[in-house]
């Protein structure tokens, strides 16, 4: 919250907010059904901290640029088993490993996609 005072001399110190980039697994090819299906599950259960269309507000880490994201079996420990519950991350024990699977695909084909339009390299899709 900002207060301003008529004749104030008080200054704001602005830091710099660091740029995320993406990480991209080109060996990584995703497939359209779990994507589909990964986007519908952040949607409804992660956006909320990890922002829209996986764009981090900085509440919680950008999972597009998160080395732990970018690890299928530590995504499914964390979201599955709980590893980064000291953290503040919940675990999500209904989920199936098809769920994490699903994530990670949507996770995935975001950062790629994202990445992409960084590079100006996006023709075939919209940034």
């Amino acid at each position: 919250m900002f207060v301003f005072v008529l004749d104030g001399k008080a200054s704001l110190t602005v830091r710099a907010v660091a740029k995320v980039v993406p990480i991209d697994i080109p060996e990584f090819h995703p497939d359209d059904d779990k994507v589909k299906r990964g986007e519908h599950l952040f949607d409804n259960n992660c956006n909320y901290c990890h922002g829209t269309d996986a764009l981090s507000g900085g509440q919680a880490p950008d999972l597009r640029a998160s080395p732990l994201a970018a690890d299928r079996k530590a995504l499914g420990q964390i979201v599955l088993g709980g590893a980064l519950q000291l953290q503040g991350m919940p675990k999500y024990p209904d989920f199936s490993d098809d769920d994490v699977d699903a994530l990670y695909h949507y996770i995935r084909w975001r950062a790629r996609k994202d990445l992409a339009c960084l590079r100006g390299a996006a023709a075939d899709v919209a940034c």
